[in-house]
């Protein structure tokens, strides 16, 4: 889920404002996500999961000659 649909209250000491994803309203401190106090999904209102994940970065410009001969066939 992107940091901007988490919403909760801003973890840092004596602040305990509004935090919109990755930004509190009130001490405008950067946040992650992770570190909110009740956090809570602002289309369901369930709190997130924590997942790891696994991305694939594909070099395009390397693989674009081959790819050109693929889809031509």
């Amino acid at each position: 889920m992107a940091d901007r649909l988490v919403e909760g209250i801003c973890h840092y000491d004596g602040c305990g404002g509004a935090a919109q994803g990755d930004q509190c309203d009130k001490c405008s401190k950067m946040i992650d996500a992770i570190n909110l106090i009740d956090p809570k999904c602002k289309v369901c209102k369930s709190t997130p999961e924590v997942r790891s994940s696994e991305n694939i970065f594909i070099d395009l410009p390397k693989i674009t000659p081959d790819l050109t001969k693929w889809l031509n066939k």
